[in-house]
């Protein structure tokens, strides 16, 4: 029985990594630190092994650079060369580039008998770009492929730009049914500070048929709304109007934790289910003139974009040939929270030491992206746990995680660094950092069976 299990998990290792679509996101090491109350905020049936906590303000920072080059870039005859092929090969599809700092405020969390209750207060904020593989294509290969219009090239298409600021208040429980099975839920209000997108911004490229010119056909669709507002494109008379924003919303977690026995553990949680309504300072910005396209100089080889002819004629044409408007008072509009799940298994090897496997997944935007990450934890008594691990994140089977936290009496604290894709700085794809400290008091709450009754017990 115990053998048919490893072989389980042996074959999601082998097999999760091959589901990637994307980049994923940041915290996959969190997850399995069992001492530490931010779990709760990544599955609400996990609870640590407290009586009671508080959090302090925490910072948690992820960043995202899948088509960053210099890992590709070989010294060739004493000149430093891009190898194309390398660097083409390593991109998704879809490839997102963006910054994610968010912050925990406070938090508190107890437990009782077979009850437990959390409160958090947090910040977030997301800024980034979806990149096609295809754009890189065009910039590595020239033009010269996409001949006639039927030939065209979708570079970008629904959201390209993006960027989101918003706060939550979660009030969170959850219940130990029985000695294997615990589940728990959050539910948060939402107020919204920024989002700016491109929801329906549409570009193309084809060659006409004179290959020397390159036909881009462009739509333009930009929503802002939040507590900054600004007259007309003149983003120099930007200014706060409400420093509590009439953009409201809701978000719902969930989670549940199977223990099938002293060595195998299984559970999964979905996490920011939820929407914000945007109705404070709605402005669209488009087309003065509707959709439209614009030729220009194409280009054979990557190293053309950078000559300064073509950039000067590019920003020229540009300028002079797509007209905005911004639009007032636009309707309101609905965006959703950045929906995620995860599917965990773990397996005790000694009590002292777990081997944990986690598939993370995520929504953002009506883009799919994934992770996997295998990891082991080390805890010593009540005072240390260590973590160390690995991600596979679309194309990258190497990002680095590690961290840990100690509790000197009531004070506990925790550095978490994680998805390291490299130890060179300048070859870094993906990293986040993750740090704070909390106060924790008194020892958890263990729901056991004494022959056919159930009690609780103190540890």
């Amino acid at each position: 029985m115990r053998n048919r299990y490893k072989y389980i998990l042996l074959g999601l290792v082998l097999l999760l990594p091959k589901l990637h679509q994307a980049q994923g996101g940041g915290g996959l090491l969190l997850y399995n630190m069992e001492k530490m109350p931010q779990i709760n905020s990544m599955n609400p049936a996990f609870f640590p092994d407290n009586s009671w906590y508080i959090a302090l303000p925490g910072f948690n920072i992820s960043t995202y650079i899948p088509v960053n080059p210099y890992p590709y870039v070989k010294t060739v005859g004493g000149e430093r060369v891009l190898n194309a092929n390398d660097f083409l090969n390593g991109l998704n599809d879809v490839n997102k580039v963006g910054l994610s700092p968010n912050i925990s405020l406070f938090g508190f969390g107890f437990q009782k008998d077979k009850w437990f209750v959390t409160f958090s207060t947090e910040v977030h904020t997301s800024a980034y770009i979806n990149l096609k593989k295809d754009f890189f294509e065009l910039l590595v290969n020239g033009n010269g492929n996409y001949l006639g219009s039927d030939n065209e090239l979708e570079i970008i298409s629904g959201r390209f730009v993006a960027a989101r600021a918003w706060s939550e208040i979660s009030v969170g429980g959850g219940y130990k049914i029985d000695e294997n099975w615990t589940v728990g839920a959050h539910l948060k209000y939402l107020t919204g500070y920024l989002d700016v997108s491109t929801g329906g911004s549409k570009l193309s490229v084809y060659t006409s048929q004179n290959i020397d010119s390159l036909v881009a056909r462009y739509s333009i669709n930009l929503n802002t709304a939040g507590m900054f507002t600004y007259d007309s494109l003149d983003l120099n008379t930007l200014e706060a109007t409400s420093y509590l924003p009439n953009n409201h919303g809701f978000g719902v977690d969930i989670g549940v934790e199977y223990k099938l026995n002293d060595k195998f553990q299984f559970s999964a949680s979905i996490v920011d289910w939820g929407f914000i309504r945007w109705k404070e300072n709605v402005k669209e910005v488009v087309n003065e003139d509707g959709p439209g396209e614009f030729a220009f100089t194409g280009f054979n080889e990557a190293k053309d974009i950078f000559d300064g002819d073509f950039i000067t004629v590019l920003a020229d044409s540009l300028k002079d040939i797509i007209k905005l408007k911004s639009i007032e008072n636009a309707p309101s509009y609905t965006s959703s929270l950045p929906f995620k799940f995860y599917l965990s298994g773990s397996y005790n090897i000694f009590p002292y030491l777990k081997a944990s496997l986690l598939y993370r997944g995520e929504i953002l935007d009506k883009t799919y992206f994934s992770s996997t990450n295998i990891n082991l934890n080390y805890r010593l008594g009540n005072w240390l746990e260590l973590s160390l691990g690995n991600s596979f994140i679309g194309q990258t089977w190497f990002n680095l995680g590690f961290g840990g936290s100690v509790a000197l009496g009531p004070w506990q604290m925790y550095l978490i660094i994680n998805q390291m894709s490299s130890f060179r700085v300048a070859h870094i794809k993906s990293m986040g950092f993750q740090f704070g400290s909390n106060l924790v008091f008194g020892k958890g709450v263990k729901t056991v069976k004494k022959e056919s009754s159930e009690t609780t017990v103190k540890l």
